[in-house]
């Protein structure tokens, strides 16, 4: 579990949480289009409006689950566990993975 998403942070005042361990966390994710073809990742974390993070885990982009890119390029071709999906590079900013897991 993120410790961005843990219980026992979630209703902490930030200035009651050490924040080292929750920005080591931000630091090792990267937008889904910094990855390389074939290198596999892990969903981090969904970002950006409500209405956009909301239509992206619709499709599957949800905390652990395993992604690749197939092709990169504008659009792109996204391997998401079984599906593949095409996106437009702006798509895939608000996808932050961690890479190499």
């Amino acid at each position: 579990m993120s410790k961005l998403r843990d219980p026992q942070v979630a209703g902490k005042c930030m200035s009651t949480v050490d924040p080292a361990p929750l920005l080591a966390d931000l630091a090792s994710l990267l937008p889904l289009d910094k990855l390389g073809v074939g290198q596999p990742a892990r969903v981090g974390q969904v970002v950006g409006q409500p209405e956009h993070v909301r239509r992206l885990r619709e499709l599957g982009f949800r905390d652990g689950e395993l992604v690749e890119i197939v092709r990169a390029g504008r659009p792109c071709i996204v391997q998401l566990g079984s599906k593949r999906l095409c996106f437009r590079a702006a798509d895939m900013l608000g996808v932050l993975v961690q890479p190499g897991t």
